[in-house]
């Protein structure tokens, strides 16, 4: 071996192809090329030398093996780790040794192996996996967003759609505090608040930051670190239809910097079909306003009348008692005869309106029908029922219509009451069988059944 080494001959031959060969027991060394590569002489890394230039943390991992060939439980070894080169920069290296010879005490003495530079394949792999890992977090987040959407287009109410917006941006979007505005008429008002305590839904301003989107046009997300405590990041997002902005989709985080161009994209895709499901909630919420209103009155129309006495009623407590009145204009077809029907709706109007100012916020009233209006008192008995029968009679009498001053309105009132476990369709029926009495005795009267 001696002979061989000293002959020159095998660096020649293996010149180039990353093998070294090391004779411990002559301690001659044929490096390999790899270490001319990182700026090392051959007689700078004689012995065990080299392995003070092995990355503190790979360290571990090359004495692990090199102990293993000592104590002669292994013939080979192979591993990557780093190794720092003379201008300070470190390099992987792709490493295998194998013992040829050993002492009479089994401790390895003739060793050859290869080493190959793996640095620049190391960052393209490294690189790839970057880019793997982008793709699927963003498929991840694509399914994530296909999941909310398929979620958020079940909800037709507006606060509930808003609240349900706000859960499911969790799947996209990091935040510890959410609020969903919507732009009406050129006010904001929130609609939908999550993660920290802010005013009831409908009111305007918020104490927690300023309100969004000032600039009540702006259609790009903005990010902002001007938040109170205890978040430090905003996120933005206008929720639009048709380059139309409709409210906006808030977030608050309490890391700094917390979002990123990859959480504005994402919040973005997001924003578009969470204003498509609130734009739908918000017209369907319209058309059921619309349809549970008397077009004239601004009362509650019949059908929006017995959905929420049915409601009301499944309420109340056990023993609490409910009474309802029967009004219904007298002469009501000689006023619209002799009058015209738009001083009759004048008059269905105002009477509407002196119904509502003579009753309680909590009862329930409604155009039932032509000239009649019914109202549900919850919890009132018989002679609170009569007792507010007889105000709405009173007002009506002291009615004066701008149109025709000298006109004299007056109306019939049927009354009845029962329990609140009784079907409030037959305590409707009983005080409409009193208003037919009340017509009966003389009109402009209160009839109680």
């Amino acid at each position: 071996m001696d002979r061989l080494l000293a002959s020159g001959k095998i660096a020649s031959l293996i010149k180039g192809a990353g093998i070294f060969i090391r004779d411990y027991t002559s301690d001659a060394y044929v490096p390999s090329t790899f270490w001319k590569e990182l700026g090392y002489a051959a007689d700078d890394l004689r012995g065990d030398k080299w392995k003070d230039i092995v990355h503190p943390d790979d360290r571990q991992l090359v004495e692990g093996f090199d102990r293993l060939l000592a104590r002669g439980e292994a013939d080979s070894w192979n591993g990557t780790f780093r190794l720092k080169g003379t201008d300070g920069a470190y390099r992987q290296v792709s490493h295998k040794a194998l013992v040829l010879e050993r002492t009479a005490e089994g401790t390895p003495s003739l060793f050859v192996g290869w080493d190959v530079d793996v640095t620049a394949f190391r960052e393209r792999e490294a690189a790839l996996s970057a880019k793997y890992e982008d793709l699927e977090s963003k498929f991840l987040r694509s399914e994530e967003l296909r999941a909310a959407e398929a979620i958020l287009t079940s909800e037709l109410d507006p606060v509930r759609a808003a609240e349900r917006v706000l859960v499911q941006a969790e799947r996209v979007v990091s935040y510890d505090a959410a609020a969903v505005w919507t732009l009406e008429d050129g006010e904001l008002f929130r609609i939908a608040g999550i993660g920290f305590d802010i005013v009831s839904p409908g009111r305007r301003g918020n104490p927690v930051a300023d309100v969004p989107g000032r600039e009540r046009d702006r259609v790009l997300p903005f990010v902002s670190a001007r938040t109170p405590k205890p978040f430090l990041s905003r996120l933005e997002v206008p929720l639009m239809i048709r380059d139309r902005v409709i409210g906006y989709l808030v977030f608050y985080s309490r890391n700094r910097n917390a979002y990123a161009n990859e959480d504005v994209a994402s919040s973005m895709l997001f924003a578009e079909h969470a204003g498509m499901v609130l734009s739908n909630a918000l017209k369907f919420q319209a058309s059921e306003r619309e349809a549970a209103t008397d077009w004239l009155t601004g009362l509650p129309t019949r059908r929006a009348f017995m959905s929420r006495a049915a409601r009301l009623c499944a309420d109340l407590p056990v023993e609490s008692r409910l009474a309802v009145l029967m009004i219904d204009i007298d002469w009501f077809k000689h006023v619209n005869d002799q009058y015209g029907h738009c001083v009759g709706d004048e008059a269905l109007v105002a009477v509407s309106s002196a119904c509502r100012e003579a009753l309680r916020s909590e009862d329930l009233i409604c155009r039932y029908g032509g000239e009649e209006i019914v109202v549900m008192l919850p919890g009132a008995d018989e002679r609170t029922a009569l007792a507010a029968a007889e105000r709405v009679r009173v007002r009506i009498v002291e009615l004066r219509l701008p149109s025709q001053p000298d006109l004299r309105l007056t109306v019939s009132v049927g009354v009845d009451s029962g329990m609140g476990t009784d079907d409030f369709r037959e305590i409707i029926s009983r005080a409409d069988e009193a208003l037919y009495m009340a017509k009966e005795s003389g009109r402009n009267r209160c009839e109680l059944r």
